[in-house]
This record gives structure tokens, sequence and C-alpha cells, in this order.
């Protein structure tokens, strides 16, 4: 039997999936909560729109962020919480940085790593008073 390709890696499939569903789970949050406040303010209005969800495409839209939000409930073990709170607060954070590294004269391969993620940058500049060799293999 052929395993495809993409079987053996579905995890990766599940962040977006997650971050929709708590984006649904969110959503029906603040909706709960605006629901409540209109019920102390104005009743019947609440009323109204709790009504609502029974006719047009309201009681549909809903189902679907609750299911949505159930997915997402479910996925929360499954799914690397952690990284995607670095990586959105990395996203959230724009900052430039430089780092002076100096290489002792007469040296030749050395190996410098630099804790940079390639996909978030956005320049790179290297500059030398010598012919410089960048390799960016890990």
């Amino acid at each position: 039997m052929i395993t495809p390709l993409f079987a053996n890696r579905f995890f990766i499939a599940l962040p977006p999936i997650w971050l929709v569903g708590m984006g649904a789970l969110a959503t029906l949050v603040i909706l709960v909560v605006l629901w409540g406040i209109l019920r102390g303010i104005a009743p019947r209005a609440a009323s109204e729109a709790k009504a609502s969800l029974r006719d047009g495409f309201l009681g549909p839209v809903a189902w679907l962020l609750l299911a949505a939000s159930a997915i997402a409930i479910a996925l929360t073990p499954l799914v690397p919480v952690e990284g995607i709170a670095r990586s959105l607060t990395r996203m959230l954070s724009v900052s430039e940085s430089s780092e002076v590294i100096t290489i002792a004269p007469g040296s030749s391969d050395e190996k410098i790593d630099l804790p940079l993620r390639p996909q978030e940058l956005a320049s790179l500049t290297f500059s030398s008073d010598r012919p410089l060799v960048v390799r960016t293999q890990r």
C-alpha cells in the first residue's frame, strides 16, 4: 500500500484550522457578552436578537461558529500553542537588530551561527573589508 505524501505530516495543517476555530470561539464569547449587556439594557431587543437565530442566516452562522469552536477545543492538545504564541508576538513586533562579529585576521572557514529565522527577515546586510563567503545551509 502506498502512503500518501501528506499522511505522515498531517499536523502541519492543524495550526491554521485551530486559529480559525479560536477566532470563532472568541467571536462567540464576544457575542454572548454583548447579548448579556443588551439583555440588561433592553430586554425586548435581546429577545429579538435571540429570535433572529431561528430566522434567516444567523442560525446556520451560529452553528458554524459553534462547530469551529468545538474543533478548536478538540485540537488544542495536538497544536503547538507555545510556538504559535511566540510567532504571533514576533509578528506583532517589528524590531531592528545589529550584531558586530570580529573575525581574527588570517582565519578562514570560521563558522558563525546567527540566531535568525530566515522567514522573518526583511533585509540582511554584511559588510567586510575583505572577501566574504556566506552559507545559509543548516
